[in-house]
């Protein structure tokens, strides 16, 4: 196991792995080469899944910061038509605490 960690991290893998072919045979040789490809690649998949996950977490609240404020200028765009005069308007704070006192789910 210590073997295949150290070959991974690419740390010095061919003198591990000269020890090996002078011991036990040059097939050693494919084993190794064919341990740092394969561990290369789940590394890789494991890191860009990971940074794959990040990027969509980002995209998503992005996503929702626009829906909030598009329903917020929604919402105040209403008000402005049935406050004409704009002397009963309420001002957005207002607005914000009549929208959670509805509790209307999805708004704030």
């Amino acid at each position: 196991m210590m073997t295949v960690f150290i070959c991974l991290t690419g740390e010095n893998w061919n003198a591990i792995m000269l020890l090996f072919a002078n011991k036990f045979g040059h097939g050693y040789c494919l084993y190794f080469i064919s341990i740092i490809i394969v561990g290369h690649m789940m590394l890789l998949n494991i890191f860009l899944a990971i940074l794959l996950k990040y990027i969509e977490e980002e995209s998503d609240a992005t996503e929702n910061n626009k829906m909030k404020e598009a329903d917020y200028i929604a919402i105040e765009g209403v008000n402005s038509i049935f406050n004409i005069g704009g002397d009963n308007a309420i001002g957005k704070e207002e607005l914000k605490e009549t929208i959670k006192d509805v509790n209307i789910e999805g708004v704030y």
